[in-house]
């Protein structure tokens, strides 16, 4: 399948494929509750606490050591404080969520079409859309994880991001793809790969953390 094939695929979905449109509460739920399965998860959010404690304390300096004056000059330490309490809080929570929330960060929607081609997933983190497809003869194994409500899929598939300028190409080896659908939607989209396909519940969230990612 072509790049161009690909991005056509990812735009509108042809009638003779099977396709389910993701579930936009369950997927907002899903990818929140991958975050916070994180093995480090409750180690970091202590860190997100202690940033708005550092940044109160900023903010009390800040105050402590403005003028009473009420001209940019008497007032400019604590502005400089505020900005400050809110960089530390940014920095930290930014920090804290490129470690939890991958590769499910800033994920908007998700769409996953079926033909006698193969598995196609489309998805949009941030502004990109991204189209994946891995022909059915090159899947080496599917595991879903019912617990994390998300797939893991081995073998040789190309994904395309779109921009607005253009679009990447690349091929991947492996995907995770989040599966907000409830669990006949699942048991659909499983069935043609039922001989490939594992139920491993509890085990994707550690092995993506394990992986280094």
């Amino acid at each position: 399948m072509t790049k161009e094939e690909l991005i056509a695929l990812a735009m509108e979905p042809p009638e003779d494929q099977d396709v389910y449109y993701c579930n936009l509460p369950l997927m907002k739920k899903y990818a929140t509750e991958w975050m916070e399965s994180h093995p480090r998860w409750k180690r970091l959010r202590i860190l997100i606490f202690l940033s708005f404690v550092v940044s109160a304390f900023i903010i009390w300096f800040g105050l402590d050591h403005s003028g009473n004056g009420t001209g940019l000059h008497g007032q400019l330490p604590l502005h400089l404080s505020i900005w400050a309490s809110v960089a530390v809080i940014w920095l930290v929570t930014n920090g804290v969520y490129k470690i939890c929330k991958p590769p499910f960060k800033g994920i908007h929607s998700v769409r996953i079409q079926l033909s006698d081609q193969g598995f196609h997933y489309i998805y949009q983190i941030g502004m990109h859309l991204n189209s994946y497809f891995i022909p059915d003869d090159e899947i080496k194994k599917i595991v879903y994880d019912g617990q994390a409500h998300a797939m893991y899929i081995e073998g040789r598939g190309r994904q395309v991001r779109i921009k607005r300028n253009g679009a990447d190409e690349t091929e991947l080896d492996h995907i995770y793809v989040l599966m907000p659908y409830d669990k006949y939607d699942v048991a659909d989209m499983l069935d043609p790969y039922r001989d490939l396909a594992e139920m491993k519940p509890g085990t994707l969230r550690e092995k993506f953390a394990a992986d280094g990612r």
